[in-house]
Protein backbone atom coordinates (compact mmCIF):
# COMPACT_ATOMS: atom_id res chain seq x y z
CA UNK A 1 0.00 0.00 0.00
CA UNK A 2 1.27 3.44 -0.89
CA UNK A 3 1.70 5.81 2.01
CA UNK A 4 3.54 8.73 0.47
CA UNK A 5 0.90 10.16 -1.84
CA UNK A 6 -2.75 9.56 -2.62
CA UNK A 7 -3.65 7.36 -5.56
CA UNK A 8 -4.03 9.25 -8.79
CA UNK A 9 -7.52 8.41 -9.88
CA UNK A 10 -9.76 10.76 -11.79
CA UNK A 11 -12.22 12.66 -9.57
CA UNK A 12 -15.66 11.16 -9.32
CA UNK A 13 -18.83 13.13 -9.05
CA UNK A 14 -20.41 12.95 -5.59
CA UNK A 15 -23.09 10.34 -5.14
CA UNK A 16 -26.48 11.13 -3.70
CA UNK A 17 -25.45 9.48 -0.41
CA UNK A 18 -22.67 12.03 0.07
CA UNK A 19 -25.28 14.78 0.38
CA UNK A 20 -26.32 13.58 3.82
CA UNK A 21 -24.46 15.40 6.54
CA UNK A 22 -23.01 13.17 9.24
CA UNK A 23 -21.01 15.00 11.89
CA UNK A 24 -17.51 16.08 10.83
CA UNK A 25 -14.93 14.57 10.35
CA UNK A 26 -16.91 11.54 9.20
CA UNK A 27 -18.61 13.75 6.61
CA UNK A 28 -15.27 15.01 5.32
CA UNK A 29 -13.91 11.48 5.02
CA UNK A 30 -16.98 10.34 3.09
CA UNK A 31 -16.79 13.37 0.78
CA UNK A 32 -13.12 12.65 0.13
CA UNK A 33 -13.89 9.04 -0.80
CA UNK A 34 -16.69 10.19 -3.11
CA UNK A 35 -14.37 12.73 -4.70
CA UNK A 36 -11.13 10.69 -4.88
CA UNK A 37 -12.46 7.17 -5.39
CA UNK A 38 -12.44 4.01 -3.29
CA UNK A 39 -8.64 3.56 -3.46
CA UNK A 40 -8.25 6.79 -1.49
CA UNK A 41 -9.97 5.27 1.55
CA UNK A 42 -7.46 2.43 1.77
CA UNK A 43 -4.53 4.79 1.15
CA UNK A 44 -5.68 7.26 3.81
CA UNK A 45 -6.45 4.64 6.45
CA UNK A 46 -3.04 3.02 5.90
CA UNK A 47 -1.30 6.40 6.05
CA UNK A 48 -3.13 7.44 9.20
CA UNK A 49 -2.68 4.06 10.93
CA UNK A 50 1.08 4.24 10.29
CA UNK A 51 1.39 7.67 11.90
CA UNK A 52 2.64 7.94 15.50
CA UNK A 53 -0.11 7.55 18.10
CA UNK A 54 -2.70 6.18 15.69
CA UNK A 55 -2.46 2.41 16.18
CA UNK A 56 -6.20 2.27 16.98
CA UNK A 57 -7.12 3.46 13.48
CA UNK A 58 -8.38 0.55 11.37
CA UNK A 59 -11.53 1.78 9.59
CA UNK A 60 -13.44 4.99 8.81
CA UNK A 61 -15.18 5.08 12.19
CA UNK A 62 -11.93 4.78 14.12
CA UNK A 63 -10.28 7.34 11.81
CA UNK A 64 -13.14 9.77 12.44
CA UNK A 65 -12.88 9.16 16.21
CA UNK A 66 -9.13 9.81 16.07
CA UNK A 67 -9.65 13.03 14.09
CA UNK A 68 -12.34 14.20 16.54
CA UNK A 69 -9.93 13.60 19.44
CA UNK A 70 -7.17 15.50 17.63
CA UNK A 71 -9.61 18.35 16.97
CA UNK A 72 -10.56 18.51 20.65
CA UNK A 73 -6.90 18.54 21.67
CA UNK A 74 -6.11 21.30 19.18
CA UNK A 75 -9.03 23.40 20.43
CA UNK A 76 -7.94 22.95 24.06
CA UNK A 77 -4.41 24.03 23.17
CA UNK A 78 -5.62 27.03 21.17
CA UNK A 79 -7.81 28.08 24.10
CA UNK A 80 -4.62 28.65 26.11
CA UNK A 81 -3.24 31.13 23.58
CA UNK A 82 -4.12 34.79 23.02
CA UNK A 83 -5.27 33.98 19.47
CA UNK A 84 -8.83 34.18 18.27
CA UNK A 85 -10.11 30.87 16.99
CA UNK A 86 -13.00 30.67 14.56
CA UNK A 87 -14.35 27.21 13.79
CA UNK A 88 -15.64 27.17 10.22
CA UNK A 89 -18.00 24.31 9.55
CA UNK A 90 -18.00 24.00 5.78
CA UNK A 91 -19.98 20.78 5.50
CA UNK A 92 -23.20 22.50 4.46
CA UNK A 93 -21.76 25.71 2.95
CA UNK A 94 -20.54 26.54 -0.51
CA UNK A 95 -17.26 28.42 -0.94
CA UNK A 96 -19.04 31.81 -1.31
CA UNK A 97 -21.17 31.09 1.76
CA UNK A 98 -18.07 30.13 3.74
CA UNK A 99 -16.37 33.37 2.67
CA UNK A 100 -19.37 35.46 3.74
CA UNK A 101 -19.68 33.63 7.06
CA UNK A 102 -15.96 34.01 7.77
CA UNK A 103 -16.02 37.70 6.91
CA UNK A 104 -19.02 38.18 9.21
CA UNK A 105 -17.12 36.54 12.08
CA UNK A 106 -13.87 38.40 11.43
CA UNK A 107 -15.33 41.89 10.93
CA UNK A 108 -15.88 42.68 14.63
CA UNK A 109 -12.69 40.92 15.73
CA UNK A 110 -10.58 43.02 13.38
CA UNK A 111 -12.58 46.23 13.89
CA UNK A 112 -13.53 46.35 10.21
CA UNK A 113 -16.59 47.96 8.74
CA UNK A 114 -18.99 45.61 6.94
Amino acid sequence: MRTSSPPSTPPRSPSSTSRTTPPPPAAALRRAIDREGPAWEDWYLTKLANSPGTNAVHDLDSAAAHLRAETALTRRLLATTPWNFLPLHTTTRTAPQTFTHTRTLLTPLLNLTP
